[in-house]
């Protein structure tokens, strides 16, 4: 009796074993296989069941993924940097830690463009927008008319 149950135990863990590396290697980004395409492992996997499960967790698997299927990525509130076949926590700024802006003297509010701190109000800005599109308008008409009379001159010449 304990012959009999030896071998279905083996196989059922095989076929979990199988189950859980198909759906690691369609739920894993393919950005993170390693060695082949993500089409490649797949179809190894699927296709080569015991053989391509092992191939894929020692070969294909990203470095340093967790047991979860897809858990090559960034832990849950990281951001990532993918270098060297593995994530890293990507490097932080100064402006990302919470304390930065005490720090630096603007407690509150968004920072504001460096015209506005140092003392023009929007309306200016707004208008000196306005007239620098007017002074490109004229010049463009200015352009159309030069156009014009050149083909008219090379018309008459003829």
């Amino acid at each position: 009796m304990f012959g009999l149950v030896m071998p279905a135990a083996t196989g059922g863990i095989l076929m979990l074993f199988w189950v859980w590396a198909v759906l690691d290697v369609i739920a894993t980004d393919s950005i993170l296989h390693r060695n082949l395409p993500k089409g490649t492992w797949v179809l190894l996997v699927i296709f080569v069941p015991t053989i391509g499960a092992m191939a894929w967790l020692l070969l294909g698997r990203p470095e340093g993924a967790g047991i979860a299927p897809g858990g090559g990525g960034p832990r849950a509130g990281q951001v990532a940097e993918y270098s060297g076949g593995a994530f890293s926590a990507a490097p932080r700024g100064p402006e990302d830690d919470p304390t930065w802006k005490k720090r630096s003297g603007t407690a509150s509010g968004p920072s504001l463009p460096s015209s506005l701190v140092d003392g023009e109000s929007l309306a200016i800005r707004e208008r000196k927008l306005m007239e620098r599109e007017a002074e490109l308008a004229r010049r463009e008409a200015e352009l159309a008319e030069r156009s014009d009379d050149d083909s008219a001159d090379e018309t008459h010449d003829d």
